[in-house]
């Protein structure tokens, strides 16, 4: 048996006792693979997670690997089931130590600081894991493939959080997903060096301004039989 306690902050988001409360907090990627797990739709009956697309997370550590500076900001979100992990506050001990400073930035009492702690034993099955992948399977999977470096993850975990509301939280977010209108995007790029935004989208495999990232590559490598043989087209539509 394994313990772990990570430090971060705990949000009840919402005033009715009823709310599931979360837990915010960040650690390497290959630490989290030990006691990070899925229960999948297809595997068992209370599952909540699809399969996984061997492709989507291998795009997610080329993407990684296409750029040094390439990064996944947006976290992932976990769930530990009811009994399976114990919030310990230190509140009052942050109070006191940054006397003057408000470090719940005008959340409390909705915001508090402390550890969140659980045990785990070693090669577990995904499915009796402590942590359960609500939402970002591909991402969490993929980071942890990128050899290159073992890297920092954020994490959002639901607190004693039934099956009912892992589901609820899974459809909700897979439902709601919609593309960036065209006008948000310029009004997004506005004022950047829209040539290195394009080349570094192309890079790791976006579309961009009507460019197929394969095309781009097909005709700007030295060693394309194709070499620069779409320039002209190419060069039309990156203006």
């Amino acid at each position: 048996m394994e313990n772990r306690s990570y430090f971060g902050c705990k949000v009840t988001q919402r005033i009715d006792n009823e709310t599931v409360p979360f837990f915010v907090f960040h650690t390497r990627v290959r630490d989290a693979l030990q006691w990070v797990g899925i229960k999948r739709s297809r595997e068992y009956e209370e599952g909540t997670q699809r399969i996984l697309r061997e492709s989507r997370r291998k795009a997610i550590a080329r993407f990684l690997a296409r750029d040094s500076v390439n990064t996944i900001p947006n976290n992932i979100l976990l769930a530990f089931e009811p009994n399976q992990a114990n919030f310990r506050s230190v509140d009052q001990q942050m109070i006191a130590c940054f006397n003057g400073t408000d470090i719940h930035n005008e959340c409390s009492p909705q915001v508090e600081w402390g550890f969140l702690e659980f045990s785990f034993e070693h090669n577990q099955p995904d499915h009796l894991r402590p942590a359960l992948i609500v939402d970002g399977q591909h991402r969490f999977f993929g980071m942890s493939d990128f050899d290159q470096e073992n890297l920092p993850i954020l994490f959002v975990c639901l607190i004693d959080a039934p099956l009912k509301e892992q589901a609820f939280q899974f459809i909700v977010i897979n439902s709601k997903a919609v593309r960036v209108p065209a006008d948000n995007a310029k009004a997004i790029i506005e004022g950047v060096d829209e040539d290195a935004l394009r080349d570094r989208l192309l890079k790791v495999g976006v579309k961009y301004a009507g460019i197929s990232p394969l095309l781009s590559e097909v005709n700007d490598l030295q060693n394309s039989p194709f070499l620069l043989i779409f320039g002209h087209e190419l060069g039309q539509m990156k203006r």
